[in-house]
């Protein structure tokens, strides 16, 4: 069996063929073509999700599906892999950031989107951990 036909086909002829696998999803077919076929997609894995959550870069409420459907569409190509690759170092390193973790103030990434969470320009959850945390600074 082989697979090598992919590289010839259009991103969305491959995209379809990786999906119409029995238990391959559209984060499974996206790292496919991001990291085997070199193509630009962006994947949404779980600290993807959490992480463009916390920035509002994606929907308040979306599913993974409806949030990979929206990064893709927004997140430029040539910044795809790379953005991807960055997310999920920093999901995994990150104490504040991993699943579970707590706000402790440490974060640099939140930090940098602090003023903007004030301002209302991240995500909701985020948005609730800064007022949280401002005023405990406050007092």
């Amino acid at each position: 069996y082989s697979l090598d036909h992919l590289f010839s086909a259009s991103d969305d002829d491959a995209m379809r063929e990786l999906l119409s696998f029995q238990g391959v999803g559209p984060k499974t077919a996206s790292c496919v073509l991001l990291f085997c076929l070199q193509r630009p997609s962006f994947a949404v894995d779980t600290h993807v999700y959490r992480i463009t959550g916390l920035l509002g870069w994606r929907p308040s409420g979306a599913s993974r599906e409806e949030s990979q459907a929206h990064l893709d569409a927004t997140v430029p190509d040539d910044e795809k892999y790379p953005l991807h690759v960055l997310i999920i170092s920093h999901g995994k390193k990150c104490e504040e950031c991993k699943a579970g973790g707590k706000n402790l103030g440490k974060c640099q990434l939140r930090r940098a989107f602090r003023k903007g969470a004030l301002e209302g320009l991240a995500g909701e959850e985020l948005k609730a951990e800064m007022s949280g945390h401002v005023k405990r600074e406050e007092e």
